[in-house]
């Protein structure tokens, strides 16, 4: 008895079959990848246009749990800034690591020397500078409570009891009161002057005489201020004076690489740009150098007037 002769039509018609249900399944697996990726992007897409079109800003009620929108009124009702925020814009361009001798903030050790001298030190070297420092860290704009508060976050993580700093109204109150001060001794002055207005009349005739006479010179002084004009360049910005406040911190040492003032060496690649590229570099910043030198109430001729100075102090 011979063996049966496989049926090669239904082995044929199993192999397309489990072809064909693979086949199926592959298609069902890619089709439902497609959705999910449709609904993911559908999903991003419609997130990024939410955040787009949201409100600029949202009304937070008094007594509201309101995250950062109550922080930031904390940190100043009166419309004065933060300390991390003057410290953002004046100091991070040192402390945040250190140049030129500064402690940096997360440094303990570094802020531990400083601390032991009190608070009223460490305020008094800020705004007034000490070592490398320039006074109230090159912004002159700063007020004495503004340089405070960047004291304040810089060492409220190294000191205990740190005092609270208000705004710019006590300096404004204080300053009102010197100046009224002032305006009643002023007063007093001027009651006691007025017995000597009668006996300076007598002298104001010899006085028009010499006027007269001096008449005649009047051209010649005008003449001569009007060179001293043409003498300065057009420009009134004292150049060495912006200097000397907000670039010597660093150019004076040679500080986070800053080429130091009348070195040729140093100064001798930057000097083969144009000076419209130098003026660009020191008013919107390059490298370790922050906008301005860090001091943003400069205006752009004031910086350009210093960058003057150190190019005419090395050529």
């Amino acid at each position: 008895m011979h063996p049966t002769a496989p049926d090669y039509k239904t082995v044929n018609n199993e192999v397309v079959r489990v072809r064909f249900n693979n086949l199926i399944m592959g298609c069902l697996v890619a089709l439902v990848m497609m959705v999910v990726s449709a609904t993911t992007h559908a999903d991003i897409s419609r997130d990024a246009i939410e955040e787009r079109l949201k409100p600029v800003g949202d009304v937070c009620l008094e007594g509201d749990d309101c995250g950062t929108a109550a922080q930031a009124a904390s940190d100043g009702e009166d419309g004065s800034q933060s300390g991390e925020e003057i410290y953002g814009d004046v100091c991070a361009s040192c402390h945040d690591n250190g140049t030129a001798g500064a402690p940096a903030l997360d440094d303990d050790d570094a802020w531990a020397e400083r601390t032991e001298q009190g608070i009223e030190t460490l305020y008094d070297h800020a705004i007034n500078g000490i070592g490398s420092m320039p006074p109230k860290g090159g912004n002159s704009d700063l007020s004495d409570n503004d340089v405070k508060r960047a004291v304040n976050h810089m060492v409220e993580n190294h000191m205990d009891d740190v005092p609270e700093v208000g705004g710019d109204d006590e300096d404004s109150t204080d300053n009102d009161e010197a100046t009224e001060d002032e305006a009643s001794s002023n007063g007093d002055d001027d009651s006691g002057n007025g017995e000597d207005d009668s006996s300076n009349g007598e002298e104001e005739g010899g006085t028009d005489e010499e006027e007269s006479s001096n008449g005649a010179d009047d051209g010649n002084g005008e003449a001569s201020d009007s060179d001293d004009a043409s003498g300065d360049g057009g420009s009134d910005v004292d150049g060495e004076a912006v200097y000397a406040d907000v670039c010597a911190a660093c150019h004076d040492s040679g500080a986070a690489g800053a080429p130091k003032l009348g070195d040729a060496e140093g100064w001798g690649d930057r000097l083969d740009q144009d000076t419209a590229t130098l003026y660009e570099h020191a008013i919107n910043g390059i490298g370790a150098m922050p906008p301005k030198g860090g001091n943003s109430g400069l205006s752009d001729e004031e910086v350009e007037a210093a960058v003057d100075y150190m190019i005419e102090g090395t050529e």
